[in-house]
């Protein structure tokens, strides 16, 4: 009952709180310029915890697509144990790519030209994907999400930070 208490406490004390993205977007709608042509800037952060569930050890997955402001945003329980912190990560990467490619499908179905950003905090994930080294797992959807990843980032589909 006291949790509970706390819980609607935080609420009304942050009810007129809100997340804003800005900053580094220019444009109407976060364009910028790639080799004199305007695209949409269409990014991607992800992160994930490891092992947080005190009951499951089940990691969480997080990520928040913007276009000019926020239009996809998620924060899921994996469904498997990650065996690893690299693990949790892989997966949570390969699900906001997912993401990322249907909303840059659609983009490029309504004629706005955009080349999706991600954004990570895991430097060895991205560089692993880069250079295309991974060292395996026994988990397959794990596999399929670094594979599917790192042809996105291989055939410029994708262009990836560490932030």
């Amino acid at each position: 009952m006291v949790a509970l208490k706390w819980v609607f406490r935080c609420l009304i004390c942050t009810k007129d709180w809100c997340l804003r993205f800005g900053g580094a977007l220019g444009g109407e709608l976060g364009e910028s310029t790639v080799g004199g042509e305007r695209v949409g800037a269409c990014r991607g952060y992800v992160n994930s915890d490891y092992a947080r569930c005190p009951d499951d050890y089940k990691s969480t997955s997080g990520l928040v697509i913007t276009f000019g402001g926020a239009v996809d945003w998620r924060s899921r329980r994996q469904e498997l144990t990650a065996q690893s912190t690299t693990e949790a990560k892989y997966y949570a990467f390969g699900v906001a790519c997912m993401r990322l490619t249907e909303i840059s499908h659609l983009l490029k179905g309504l004629s706005i030209p955009t080349i999706p950003h991600m954004f990570c905090d895991a430097q060895s994930l991205i560089a692993s994907i880069k250079n295309r080294i991974y060292r395996g797992t026994a988990v397959a959807h794990i596999a399929t999400k670094y594979y599917h990843a790192a042809d996105m980032a291989t055939d410029g589909e994708i262009d990836l930070s560490y932030v």
